[in-house]
């Protein structure tokens, strides 16, 4: 310990809790904490308080355990720099030798009557003053903190957190999750189940808590407890659980992956609903299926990746019923105006014992607007591809977790980032039955579907790249 700035004696009043310190005394620590040290002169018992200094010139005032002198007993003051909570076991060396030094007392205000004694126990904690300010319930060091969280996230407007806190003993009177100066008051429930894994919580039970506090970003995540001793902050600790990412997915799901290597080892016919390659992340995956028989792209416009241009909806009147030994789609499903209409159109135009694969997006913002009308689960895709559409299910998968973030933060809605969405849902089916041909509101709901034609956009990515490619090429040409 470097030297203190300041060593003094003085006399103090019975019962001595409570001290004024000139504001020049603590001035050189303005802005950052300093630690003042309250010790009876044999050095039997002391007192320990982090200060930090605001104002310079400001007189402090100091309140801290009472001690059972008697009046006009002397002790000593030292004002050093932070000793840090890990330095409060015991009155550091460098001032015990202090004690012995003899100095006359100077005149030092006590107001006994003035302030209030800080709990007696933990005699030997530090607390906190700031802004001259007795800050009696932000003690340090006095409360032993265990907890563990079930859920967490946070961004910069704030931070959820649920799980349970423990005090070891000290009963819990309110719990706040902390931000800086917002604080959420929780509200909390006893955790039983917690003492059967942690029988040295003791007698007094762990508590639940669940919330949401707003606050601005790089600043901790703290929780401000209450006991009968007071209040204090500690920080949330993060189980390292919350900080290990799953691996980075591949672009389409493991029943896809298993829809072509039946393509491939059986060498099958293969018709794809939505040929045309739109998207900047789309991609063409003819050579993922080199080993099928044929390949035809199917799509309500022309493009160099479409054979057949025509309506998903009504695929038997561009195909031969029976006559396909597979079909597959990729994000195209939640374009379709009645989804249910193409899922009894495919199992027409398959093979008995033919195959088919979906991938639909279950998580994802709105594209290819307006004509972007459902979400898929991978229990919808199961509906749809599932016994009542003449279909035995393979295999179905939910792959890419997200996590969305609202920008409702109350209630339900601060917990939504916690319960993962899907970027994608896969459906891997067999046919196994052979549907009627449409009929009642099957055919009704047919003649009634608007021109696909009319509803998306001509142009795929090719033509926008060549549409590019001649742009720049005139813009360069000579004039």
């Amino acid at each position: 310990m470097r030297p203190p700035a300041i060593a003094e004696r003085f006399r103090g009043g019975a019962e001595l809790h409570a001290l004024v310190l000139p504001g020049d005394a603590v001035a050189r620590f303005r802005g950052a904490p300093c630690c003042v040290w309250i010790a009876a002169a044999d050095g039997s018992d002391w007192r320990c308080a982090r200060l930090v200094v605001a104002e310079p010139g400001a007189e402090v005032t100091l309140a801290f355990p009472a001690f059972t002198n008697s009046a006009e007993a002397l002790f000593h003051v030292f004002v050093t720099e932070d000793a840090g909570e890990a330095s409060l076991a015991s009155l550091p060396g460098a001032l015990v030798l202090l004690l012995s030094s003899v100095r006359p007392p100077i005149s030092l205000r006590t107001q006994l009557d003035a302030v209030a004694a800080l709990p007696p126990v933990p005699r030997r904690a530090a607390w906190l003053v700031e802004s001259g300010k007795i800050v009696a319930d932000g003690r340090i060091g006095s409360i032993r903190l265990a907890s563990d969280l079930g859920t967490y996230w946070r961004d910069h407007h704030g931070a959820h957190a649920s799980g349970w806190v423990h005090l070891y003993g000290k009963p819990i009177r309110s719990l706040g999750l902390a931000i800086g100066a917002d604080v959420t008051p929780l509200e909390l429930h006893p955790r039983a189940d917690v003492v059967r894994h942690y029988p040295e919580c003791g007698d007094v039970l762990p508590v639940g808590f669940k919330g949401y506090v707003p606050g601005e970003p790089g600043l901790p995540l703290e929780f401000e407890v209450e006991t009968e001793q007071g209040r204090a902050r500690h920080p949330v600790p993060i189980p390292s659980r919350f900080r290990h990412l799953p691996e980075r997915p591949g672009p389409m799901t493991p029943a896809f992956h298993r829809f072509m290597a039946l393509v491939n080892e059986g060498g099958l016919s293969v018709l794809e609903i939505g040929g045309r390659v739109v998207g900047p992340e789309a991609e063409d995956w003819r050579p993922a299926m080199a080993g099928a028989s044929s390949y035809a792209g199917l799509d309500v416009h022309p493009s160099p990746h479409v054979q057949i241009i025509g309506d998903a909806h009504a695929l038997t009147r561009q195909v031969l019923p029976g006559s396909q030994d597979a079909i597959w789609s990729s994000e195209v499903l939640e374009h379709l105006a009645q989804p249910w209409l193409a899922a009894a159109e495919i199992n027409r135009a398959l093979k008995p014992g033919g195959i088919t694969y979906h991938r639909a997006p279950h998580t994802w913002p709105v594209h290819e607007a307006p004509a972007d009308y459902w979400r898929f689960s991978d229990e919808g895709l199961r509906i749809l591809f599932g016994p009542a559409f003449g279909f035995e299910v393979l295999a179905s998968d939910l792959v890419e977790p997200v996590h969305v973030l609202p920008t409702r933060r109350d209630g339900p809605w601060s917990e939504m980032p916690v319960f993962p969405g899907y970027g994608h849902a896969g459906v891997l089916a067999r046919k196994v039955a052979e549907l009627p041909p449409p009929s009642g509101l099957e055919a009704v709901l047919r003649e009634h579907l608007p021109d696909a034609a009319q509803l998306y956009t001509p142009t795929d990515r090719a033509a926008r790249e060549q549409e590019q490619q001649d742009w720049i090429a005139a813009a360069g040409a000579p004039a």
